[in-house]
């Protein structure tokens, strides 16, 4: 990612553990800010701050990105973009190759099971259902900004992860956090996994008594603001008429209610709340000993039957509120600790896909890509050259999985069929490469496409073969979810506060 390395090393420069002096002007900021912030939202792109900026507050987004150091075009520098790999690459400053979360999920060819990015046999979830299995950091191979800040103060300075999701909470937090919590699906409580916490703080119970999930769940989502205010494009849409109003309690008899609400507005309202209890309760910025607070925020919304992509109205709305949300936080925060002692950074996790059906309206290449097609195609082509069986292991997420056992038993050369299993692929429409793993694991590229995939493939969770989507092209899995795809991958950063002046790059 871009400047992510900047952003790693300004924040650790702050965590400084003795012997700091603070100047008794009390124009200068400290030595060290008493909180670093890092506000992280899903589907974050850099146009969002540009395009809706008319409609925000003077104190959420505008705030960050005029009165801080805001750079506009700044990315990850690794082929598969998505949030998994790229909350790992935020905390750790490294990419995939090495950090190890390459997706999601990834194939385990022992288990012959796909593996949950943050799943852990090992933890159970504290507050959740009894004996549910929990999520750790145990899969992330890399310490994150959190971990070295614990052993940079002998683990004075606090570490505290909140999402909406479990998968985001715990890469955010890395391995050594002191507090990490999400909201459950089932029943709107906030949870966590005994890796971090033997049981709920009374604060976090008290918290869940009160329901405020529930409360949100009784409304109904509509526009904030007068139609005409907004930017969206009324001619041309994928859909024909946006969906606001939306009554949230027609989903209350759903099984997983909650995981409804995290998809509009109100699932981020409450999880501000939330956070805001969490500063308190936990006593971050109280001392002189840098705390580190994580909030990964949704930024990409969607309902059961629909997908809202970036030019709907109801992304629009949905940025309003959340930056509403994120005035109040900020507003709270500095009336606690000050500006001149907090430090915020706020980025995206990636930008969010256009639907292909968008694409066509302007008369630019896009489509779908097929997997099961055309790795049906793929098979067929394997068994001409080298007899029947079944060639082909596992398919996930553009990573081709060969049957390494059936390909040793018949004595054929592994590489070889890497080789012609890429040349087969790569001849598909909507494909841009198709990689064999070999090539990647011994080779060295330095720029390039080649670069950013050899960047996301790490020899033990990587398949035989990775394929890269053409622009435009994407892949959906079951729920309408862009699962794989030449996705937009600029996103922006800002940093203010504590020693930040203004500034845009």
């Amino acid at each position: 990612m871009k400047h992510l390395k900047q952003i790693i090393a300004i924040i650790l420069l702050t965590c400084g553990h003795a012997g700091s002096i603070i100047s008794a002007q009390r124009s200068l900021p400290p030595e060290k800010p008493k909180l670093v912030l890092c506000l992280i939202i899903e589907g974050l792109q850099p146009d969002y701050l540009e395009r809706f900026q008319s409609n925000f507050s003077d104190g959420g987004f505008n705030r960050l990105k005029d009165q801080g150091k805001f750079y506009a075009n700044a990315g990850y520098d690794y082929a598969v973009s998505m949030p998994g790999p790229n909350h790992a690459s935020i905390v750790t400053g490294t990419t995939p190759r090495h950090h190890g979360i390459t997706s999601k999920q990834w194939y385990d060819r022992y288990t012959k099971e796909l593996v949950n990015c943050h799943a852990d046999s090992k933890s159970f979830i504290v507050g959740g259902l009894e004996a549910e299995k929990g999520v750790s950091a145990r899969h992330l191979k890399s310490s994150t900004i959190g971990d070295e800040l614990k052993l940079s103060t002998y683990g004075n300075g606090k570490v505290v992860s909140l999402s909406l999701d479990s998968e985001s909470a715990v890469l955010l937090a890395g391995h050594s956090a002191d507090a990490v919590y999400w909201m459950d699906d089932v029943t709107g409580n906030w949870i966590s996994s005994d890796y971090y916490i033997d049981w709920l703080p009374e604060w976090v119970e008290k918290f869940n008594g009160k329901k405020y999930g529930e409360f949100y769940l009784n409304n109904r989502w509509e526009l904030l603001l007068d139609e005409k205010q907004y930017q969206y494009d009324q001619k041309k849409r994928v859909y024909k008429d946006y969906s606001l109003p939306i009554e949230l309690s027609k989903y209350k008899s759903k099984k997983q209610p909650y995981e409804v609400l995290k998809q509009t507005p109100f699932g981020n309202m409450l999880l501000k709340d939330f956070a805001s209890e969490a500063v308190k309760n936990e006593k971050l910025g109280d001392d002189d000993v840098t705390d580190i607070l994580l909030i990964n925020f949704k930024g990409a919304p969607s309902l059961e039957d629909q997908h809202f992509g970036p030019f709907n109205i109801e992304m629009e709305d949905f940025y309003i509120r959340l930056d509403q949300e994120i005035e109040k936080l900020l507003a709270s925060l500095e009336e606690k600790i000050g500006r001149q002692n907090m430090l915020t950074v706020m980025t995206g996790t990636q930008s969010t896909s256009i639907k292909p059906e968008y694409l066509e309206n302007y008369n630019i290449p896009s489509g779908y890509f097929m997997h099961d097609r055309s790795l049906a195609l793929l098979n067929t082509y394997l068994m001409a050259l080298y007899g029947q069986g079944k060639w082909i292991e596992k398919y996930h997420a553009g990573q081709v999985y060969l049957n390494h056992e059936l390909i040793e038993n018949s004595n054929y050369n592994l590489i070889e069929m890497q080789d012609k299993t890429a040349e087969f692929l790569n001849e598909f429409t909507g494909v841009s490469a198709a990689i064999p793993a070999w090539v990647l694991g011994n080779r060295q590229y330095d720029s390039g496409l080649y670069h950013k995939i050899q960047e996301s493939y790490h020899n033990k969770r990587s398949g035989d073969v990775i394929i890269t989507l053409a622009p435009g092209w994407v892949e959906e899995n079951g729920k309408q979810e862009i699962v794989s795809g030449n996705i937009n991958q600029r996103i922006p950063v800002c940093f203010y506060g504590w020693k930040v002046g203004r500034g845009k790059s």
